[in-house]
């Protein structure tokens, strides 16, 4: 892991211009229910955005997330929740690897984890995540060009998702990538992955 996340328990928030792009990339019809989870949550900021975004559209939203340091749990409480309490049950501080959730229990996860520079984490996640989200629904990862071109992430990719598009950032945060991948709803298809210049 980088220096800088080993000091801050590998937080990498990346900035609001491109989560705002992110959730406009989604499109919920009225009154569609949604669970959303962020297991790297940090301060909140991305989950936020996205179910913002969805609830704008109409859809029925409840989200779900999961920090391990305690100061940016206690601020992404704040920003998902204000000054109520409803739904605090469904933040959690502590590892995700202690989440227990039955398979299929999530529409959409926004999976920002902590990096290394082989890529080795970020596939740690998708394996520790994979059976999460219900089939069709869709997988949100951010991760580094290094890792998404991996033979081994592609392969991790491939094996459970279908319409796989990864999308370089502009260059001034050409450090980040983020595939959108959507859960296959049997194990028979293959995947096409693709890399593409992120578009505003």
């Amino acid at each position: 892991m980088r220096r800088a996340g080993v000091e801050k328990l590998g937080y990498f928030p990346i900035p609001e211009p491109l989560i705002r792009w992110i959730a406009g990339q989604f499109t919920m019809l009225a009154g569609e229910s949604v669970t959303i989870i962020d297991p790297c949550m940090g301060e909140g900021a991305a989950l936020k955005v996205l179910v913002d975004a969805l609830r704008t559209s109409g859809a029925k939203v409840v989200p779900f997330g999961c920090e391990i340091s305690r100061t940016r749990y206690a601020t992404a409480v704040k920003h998902l929740l204000g000054d109520k309490r409803d739904g605090i049950s469904r933040l959690l501080n502590s590892p995700a690897e202690f989440i227990e959730t039955s398979p299929g229990a999530f529409s959409c996860q926004y999976l920002n984890p902590p990096f290394d520079e082989h890529g080795k984490e970020q596939n740690r996640w998708l394996e520790l995540t994979r059976d999460w989200l219900k089939p069709n629904g869709w997988l949100v990862f951010i991760t580094t060009e290094e890792s998404a071109l991996r033979a081994d992430t592609q392969e991790l990719l491939n094996r459970r998702y279908d319409r796989v598009t990864c999308y370089r950032y502009p260059e001034a945060h050409r450090k980040y990538n983020e595939g959108f991948c959507r859960k296959k709803a049997t194990g028979l298809e293959k995947s096409r992955i693709e890399l593409e210049n992120w578009k505003s």
